[in-house]
């Protein structure tokens, strides 16, 4: 698939304002591939979500296994350089600062003496 050429649509570019490029066009199979990887990483997050709301999880080990698991699943389908093993190693990060914070609050309200 090619961009319009403005030879043949002299206006084209006038009207539409956000034209499919070679960078955006679903021939293009890294872009392609870049929209299958996004969703199958919200498709986990969101059966982690639902997971959550539904209370299928006994317990906080269950869920940080599972957030663990699409973290590593990011990281084992997409190259190092890619921007979605990048973006996992930086969720997994937040995700384990906060999880830090949870514990440290809890330590601090459970176990004063």
């Amino acid at each position: 698939m090619e961009p319009v050429d403005p030879h043949e649509a002299p206006d084209y570019y006038n009207v539409v304002k956000e034209p499919m490029g070679e960078e955006t066009s679903l021939l293009n199979f890294d872009y392609f591939e870049n929209v299958v990887t996004a969703c199958l990483f919200l498709s986990d997050l969101n059966c982690i979500g639902k997971n959550v709301t539904d209370k299928k999880y006994k317990n906080l080990t269950e869920f940080i296994r599972d957030m663990i698991k699409v973290f590593d699943n990011c990281r084992y389908y997409n190259p190092r350089e890619s921007q979605f093993y990048k973006c996992a190693e930086i969720l997994e990060q937040f995700f384990v600062s906060k999880l830090k914070n949870i514990r440290d609050k809890f330590c601090e309200q459970y176990m004063e003496v």
